[in-house]
C-alpha cells in the first residue's frame, strides 16, 4: 500500500475514533422546581359561591411542558394551571401558574396535588393547603314569588317569608310597602312557619290602602327551638286596580324583626323585596309569552318533558299538574295558531 492510500486510512480512522469516544450530550434529568404554593384566600365556603386562587412558582432547566392541580378533593377535576407571569430571580426565569377554582364538598382541610412536568417527562409535585368550611345562611325575610305579572283588575298572592337560618323561632314584627295607585290588598292570613299555636298581636295586621302599607305583627307559643324550619310568616291577597298602567312595581320589606326562642331579636336579617309586573298575561299555552302559540311553544315543553314540578310551577308544565307530559304538548296543540 503506498503512503497516499495509508495515509488516507490512518486519517478516516481518526475521525472515526473521534466520532465513537464524542461524549453524548445526556437528557435533562432534573425535575422542574416548585415553590411558593398558595391559596388566596385560603378559607372558602363550600357552596360553591366563593373562590380561591391556587398559584405556584415554577422553573426548570429546560421548558415547563405543563402544570396541572387536582380538584377532585373539593368537587372538581384535574385542570391545567395557566401562566400568568414571569419573572428573574438568581439569573433563572420563574413562571408563576395560577388556576381560580371554588369548593362544593365537606367542610375539611385538603391538600390539593400540584403537578408540574417539563418536556423531557421529569415532574415535581407539590400540595397547595385550601381550607374549606360550612358556607354561611343568613337570616332571611323575603317576598316570594320574587316576581309575577299580573293583569289590570285581576288577583293575586305573595308571602313574606322568612327563614330563621338556624336558629329558633317564637314572631316578627314586618312591615310591608306596596303602590296604593296601583294594587289594593284583600286578605292577609297567618304562613306555615309557624309550627305551634300562632296568634296575631293585638291590633294586627293593620292593612292600609291609602297610604300602602302593611303592620304584620305575629307569635307562637311554645317558641320553636332551633333549628326552625324556614316557611311562610304571611300570604297576602291583592287586586290589582282596573285602571293599573302597564309596569313593574315594588313590594319592599320595610321592617323585618324577628324572635328567636328566648324572644330575643335575631340579627343580622337579610331582607329580599319583590315586584310584580302589570301587563299583559299570556295563556300557559303560549309557553314563552310572546303573544302566539307556535313551534317554539311545543319546543319548550319537549325540552322539558318528563320533568316535575311544584309551585310556582313553571310555564312548561301547562296544566299546572306537576309534571311535563304528554297532557301539556296537547293543550298547547288544541290552541296551537292562536294570537293574542
Amino acid at each position: 500500500m503506498n503512503t497516499r492510500w495509508m495515509s488516507i486510512l490512518m486519517a478516516s480512522a481518526l475521525v472515526l475514533s473521534v466520532v465513537v469516544v464524542a461524549p453524548t450530550i445526556a437528557a435533562d434529568t432534573n425535575p422542574p422546581s416548585v415553590t411558593n404554593p398558595s391559596a388566596s384566600p385560603a378559607i372558602i365556603a363550600n357552596d360553591g359561591t366563593e373562590y380561591t386562587e391556587l398559584i405556584v412558582h415554577v422553573v426548570d432547566d429546560t421548558a415547563i411542558d405543563t402544570v396541572t392541580v387536582d380538584l377532585t378533593p373539593i368537587g372538581g377535576k384535574v385542570v391545567s394551571m395557566t401562566c400568568k407571569a414571569n419573572y428573574t430571580e438568581g439569573g433563572s426565569v420563574i413562571s408563576i401558574f395560577n388556576y381560580t377554582t371554588n369548593a362544593t364538598c365537606s367542610p375539611g382541610t385538603y391538600n390539593l396535588a400540584v403537578n408540574a412536568t417539563d418536556i423531557y417527562g421529569n415532574y415535581n409535585i407539590k400540595s397547595i393547603s385550601l381550607e374549606v368550611v360550612p358556607a354561611v345562611t343568613l337570616p332571611t325575610a323575603s317576598i316570594e314569588p320574587e316576581t309575577q305579572t299580573v293583569g289590570a283588575g285581576e288577583s293575586f298572592t305573595f308571602n313574606v317569608s322568612f327563614d330563621p337560618a338556624g336558629d329558633g323561632f317564637a314572631g316578627g314584627s314586618v312591615e310591608v310597602k306596596f303602590n296604593a295607585s296601583v294594587m289594593q290588598v284583600n286578605s292577609v292570613e297567618l304562613g306555615d312557619i309557624f309550627a305551634y299555636t300562632a296568634t296575631w298581636a293585638p291590633g294586627s295586621p293593620v292593612i292600609d290602602n291609602v297610604a300602602g302599607t302593611l303592620l304584620l305583627e305575629a307569635y307562637q307559643f311554645p317558641t320553636a327551638s332551633p333549628p326552625a324550619p324556614a316557611g311562610s310568616y304571611a300570604v297576602i291577597t291583592a287586586t290589582v286596580n282596573a285602571d293599573a298602567p302597564d309596569g313593574n312595581y315594588s313590594l319592599n320589606i320595610t321592617k323585618a324583626e324577628f324572635g328567636d326562642e328566648f324572644g330575643e331579636p335575631i340579627p343580622g336579617i337579610v331582607v329580599e323585596n319583590g315586584t310584580i309586573t302589570v301587563g299583559i298575561v299570556y295563556p300557559r299555552w303560549d309557553v314563552d309569552a310572546d303573544g302566539d302559540v307556535d313551534i317554539w311553544d311545543l319546543m319548550k315543553v319537549a325540552a322539558h318533558y318528563g320533568e316535575t314540578t311544584e309551585a310556582p310551577y313553571p310555564r312548561w308544565d301547562v296544566d299546572a299538574d306537576g309534571d311535563v307530559d304528554i297532557w301539556d304538548l296537547m293543550k298547547v296543540a288544541a290552541h296551537y295558531g292562536e294570537e293574542y
